[in-house]
């Protein structure tokens, strides 16, 4: 009886995340009435774990939307998977590709892990090969069981030439759910991108200090975490999106996966404003 009525208050203390999450979004649509926010602008997802496994609830959390710079958590982990061998210059482009978000660097790892290297249109079968070979980010994650994700281009300054153009008229631009990648942030969290092959150190580009002027904290998640967090994240913007995602341990101990992607480029306030709501229903206080 008394194991029944512990395991009961327990239940009952754990927060309902399919509650939580799309009340962030009608408190986001209510006090941001400018923003005009619809079905379709805000997607949420939030894990938090509970032992060894992680519980996840969302908002909109299985729409495709195109990731921004989020996508580079993909190709960071797909690098890991498909190359061997790292030199000291390969690592340096991963580090730069997350913690600075470089476009150039990112444009290293999609060549050093599918060997798809840009130039000239091909043409026939020759392209065929090459958009095989470009393509095997995909394969991979759909054997790992992520859907409704395309994880194919790179991120670019000016816009894709070439074969980087022509693969995108035939195969699409990149796209990615909040669910898919809070679970792939879990298994970053977990250590556990690949089974047996520790990304503990690559883990690490995505530490970022929340009391830093780091741009990927100040507008983001990180810049309203409860004082002691300790937070990962990497954040994503463009003129049509603006994306974070971030595993945190709070100063109690617990640990959340938290992803929420916007059509609101300009807004400087709206995933601060989901973010105090989704930590509101956690029980936490915000800065």
């Amino acid at each position: 009886m008394l194991a029944a009525t512990l395991s009961a208050a327990i239940a009952m203390a754990q927060p309902n995340l399919d509650q939580i999450c799309p009340s962030a979004f009608v408190a986001a649509k209510t006090s941001l009435p400018a923003e005009k926010l619809d079905i379709g602008d805000i997607s949420i997802t939030v894990m938090q774990r509970e032992g060894q496994k992680w519980q996840v609830g969302g908002f909109e959390q299985d729409t495709p939307m195109y990731p921004a710079s989020v996508v580079k958590l993909f190709w960071l982990a797909f690098a890991h998977h498909s190359v061997k061998k790292w030199s000291d210059e390969d690592l340096r482009a991963a580090r730069e590709m997350i913690v600075d978000s470089n476009n150039d660097a990112t444009g290293h790892i999609v060549n050093l892990s599918t060997g798809a290297l840009p130039g000239p249109e091909l043409q026939g079968k020759e392209f065929d090969k090459w958009s095989f070979q470009r393509h095997a980010a995909n394969r991979w994650f759909k054997s790992l069981g992520y859907e409704k994700i395309n994880v194919l281009n790179r991120t670019y300054n000016e816009g894709p030439f070439g074969r980087e153009a022509q693969i995108i008229k035939t195969s699409g631009r990149n796209s990615l759910t909040t669910r898919a990648t809070a679970l792939l942030m879990s298994r970053f969290a977990d250590d556990q991108v690949e089974p047996q092959r520790s990304i503990k150190s690559m883990r690490q580009f995505l530490k970022r200090d929340i009391n830093s002027a780091d741009e990927q904290v100040k507008g983001y998640l990180g810049g309203i975490m409860p004082a002691g967090t300790q937070h990962w994240s990497k954040a994503g913007w463009t003129s049509e999106v603006k994306h974070d995602v971030s595993h945190d341990i709070m100063p109690d101990g617990r640990q959340f996966v938290f992803c929420i992607f916007t059509k609101r480029p300009d807004s400087e306030v709206l995933i601060h404003v989901i973010g105090r709501e989704l930590l509101k229903g956690l029980g936490y206080p915000t800065r």
